[in-house]
């Protein structure tokens, strides 16, 4: 179902104003229409609206300055009577309308605040487009500017300088002089306004940030302008740059889209899902980039054993070269091998961990130490020995045994 401003109030207290009221109902149905569209059943896609438009309310900001609310507008502009001149050679546009008092949508303007206001459209750049968040435009975006700003009875005028060169000044001129309902200025601004009536009222200009020329026009409908509806949306603006600064508290009012802002306890696994399946395969490690690194953490994990293992075997390779090289030495020296006192295991383990001019060393002094150890060698015990007799009857026995 379609809901209304007079509505929202039943919906949430928070839509004590009769703007905020307008927000809730523009943000319901536009979140409805696009639930519907996706196939979601018509009571999910209610709750889903009236949950959405609460969040979008419950987020506007209003600074309240002696009475007054200050908000950013993107103005629409009151159409002209007649076509303008056109000077294709020198780059001008006269008599521009900029702004006009009985804007319908965005606000309302009373001429002597448009004629208070009036010289700060003097030296105003104009961009191709409005930049969504209020941020710097890129440079090769600004097609001209506007000087003498002046009064008139439709509101505020400007005489538009544009360079011919730009890429977008034929398209301009084309759209002039034979489609001018597709193309027109609209402002960018500050403003303070009081809510008269369901109304906007504005009651001060405080700072003007360019005239953007817009293919859907949001301050005008056309360079001759067409009277159309305004559309407002009113949320945060980020502060970019000095150049862009918006006082702390503003509100910026959008040309064609609900700036919707839904609250960190308003977030659950299922809209989430939903909404940004993205963010939540990131966030669960399932997108492809979260799996690519796993794959490479893996990879390089399996790479770093087998290295070790590669290492750990060529180690045992140079191991058994060497145990190799040593035998062959210790053959070619004819170090009696068989003898496990002079080769003994702690010795092997010697010749392996030396190096070959080392080992040869170390066979040559033990093979001079077995050479030594055979010179001073004790002779074997006699195997004949008799011992004396022991009788002591005949001692003539005992005297020749020993010599006597």
């Amino acid at each position: 179902m379609p809901w209304t401003a007079s509505q929202a109030k039943e919906k949430t207290a928070k839509c004590d104003t009769p703007h905020k009221q307008e927000v809730w109902a523009k943000v319901a149905n536009e979140t409805l229409e696009r639930e519907t569209k996706k196939g979601t059943k018509e009571a999910d896609a209610e709750a889903i609206a009236i949950k959405s438009a609460n969040a979008a309310v419950a987020n506007i900001k209003e600074e309240v300055v002696s009475g007054e609310q200050q908000g950013r507008f993107r103005e629409r502009a009151q159409p002209q009577a007649s076509p303008l001149t056109v000077d294709e050679t020198n780059g001008v546009i006269k008599d521009v309308l900029v702004l006009g008092g009985g804007t319908r949508g965005m606000g309302i303007y009373a001429p002597a605040v448009m004629q208070e206001a009036a010289q700060l459209y003097d030296g105003m750049p104009t961009f191709v487009n409005h930049t969504k968040d209020g941020s710097n435009p890129p440079y090769d975006n600004k097609l001209g500017v506007h000087h003498n700003p002046h009064m008139s009875p439709e509101g505020i005028r400007t005489d538009f300088h544009f360079n011919p060169q730009h890429r977008c000044a034929s398209q301009l001129i084309w759209d002039a002089k034979n489609d001018p309902k597709n193309v027109g200025f609209s402002h960018d601004a500050d403003c303070a306004y009081e809510i008269r009536d369901g109304r906007r009222h504005v009651t001060k200009i405080r700072k003007v940030y360019s005239i953007d020329l817009v293919g859907r026009p949001g301050t005008t409908r056309g360079l001759w302008e067409e009277e159309e509806p305004g559309e407002f949306i009113e949320g945060e603006i980020k502060k970019e740059s000095p150049a862009l600064s918006v006082p702390a508290g503003s509100t910026f009012l959008k040309e064609e889209e609900v700036f919707m802002v839904v609250e960190y306890k308003d977030i659950t696994l299922e809209t989430l899902s939903k909404e940004r399946p993205d963010l939540v395969a990131k966030l669960q490690g399932t997108d492809d980039m979260s799996r690519l690194t796993e794959e490479a953490k893996m990879l390089k994990a399996d790479n770093a054993a087998k290295d070790k293992e590669l290492d750990g075997l060529k180690a045992e390779k140079a191991m058994r070269l060497r145990e190799v090289d040593v035998a062959a030495e210790v053959q070619a020296a004819k170090f009696p091998t068989n003898d496990e006192l002079l080769y003994s295991k702690r010795f092997q383990e010697q010749l392996i961990k030396a190096e070959k001019p080392e080992r040869a060393e170390l066979i040559r002094e033990r093979m001079a130490l077995a050479a030594r150890l055979r010179e001073t060698a004790i002779p074997a015990p006699l195997t004949n020995f008799q011992a004396p007799p022991t009788d002591t009857a005949d001692t003539s026995k005992e005297k020749r045994f020993f010599g006597e």
